[in-house]
């Protein structure tokens, strides 16, 4: 008797545990407006977020930011009355973002969430991948190609960020390192995605600041980019792995190896 009062004991401890921990929300009482389901933001200084609440007891809103759809420790506003706040995103180095809105009670307590996922991608894009030593071309909202390259040593990284292309240069020699940079798209303080012919080196960082690219990927990729395309450098905890194809050609052996490369 007195082990089975235990056991009711502790699975009543349990669930209120569970309640307090992740309560349950009808989605449908709170509805996200805008921005929409998947909506780019890039570029946007000023996001209005609005929502809709079919509930009579909606007191106070809270809005939150997550960067992976799971943990939203990013609050943007809180103890909002109307439904309605105008968000100004900053400089976003991710791709994805997703939006939550929760309401509380007059007691205080959260009743009802919405979350909605939106893109920070430009439909025509460059994107450089610490994580994967991969560069992810974005043509008219589509993936297009993917290329695997070299980003900078630790003591030469670059800070993820937005830039855009500057310069193109078919054929640049670099005063500083003496070396030829073919095929360069400029897009931060002299810094470039171009061509090297050490290949041997792709897929793991080894420039002093560039995005090195193989000759043919290189070229591929300034054929396809104009001035003025934004480049998307992540962080170095940003995984892309998704975005890389199950079958990707390996870079080719390096014929020629040059010492000294940026």
């Amino acid at each position: 008797m007195e082990s089975t009062m235990r056991y009711l004991l502790w699975m009543a401890l349990i669930s209120v545990a569970l309640f307090t921990v992740a309560p349950a929300f009808a989605m449908s009482d709170l509805v996200i407006t805008s921005p929409r389901a998947n909506e780019d933001l890039s570029g946007l200084r000023r996001v209005n977020i609005t929502w809709e609440s079919y509930l009579a007891d909606s007191s106070t809103y809270s809005v939150y930011y997550s960067s992976d759809g799971v943990t939203f420790n990013e609050k943007i506003a809180s103890e909002l009355t109307a439904p309605e706040f105008v968000w100004e995103p900053g400089e976003r180095a991710e791709l994805r973002g997703w939006i939550k809105v929760r309401t509380y009670g007059s007691t205080g307590k959260p009743i009802a969430e919405s979350v909605v996922a939106v893109r920070f991608l430009p439909r025509t894009a460059v994107v450089v991948s610490k994580a994967n030593q991969k560069v992810f071309y974005f043509e008219d909202g589509a993936l297009k190609d993917v290329f695997t390259c070299s980003t900078a040593l630790p003591k030469y990284d670059i800070k993820e960020g937005r830039y855009k292309v500057y310069s193109r240069e078919e054929k640049h020699w670099s005063r500083e390192y003496e070396v030829w940079m073919p095929h360069s798209l400029f897009f931060h303080e002299g810094y470039a995605l171009h061509a090297t012919l050490v290949v041997r080196l792709l897929g793991r960082p080894a420039s002093h600041g560039c995005v090195r690219l193989s000759p043919k990927d290189a070229e591929s990729l300034y054929n396809e980019v104009s001035v003025g395309t934004p480049v998307i450098v992540l962080p170095k905890t940003r995984d892309c792995s998704n975005l890389i194809p199950a079958r990707e050609q390996k870079a080719p052996p390096a014929k020629d190896v040059l010492t000294a490369n940026r």
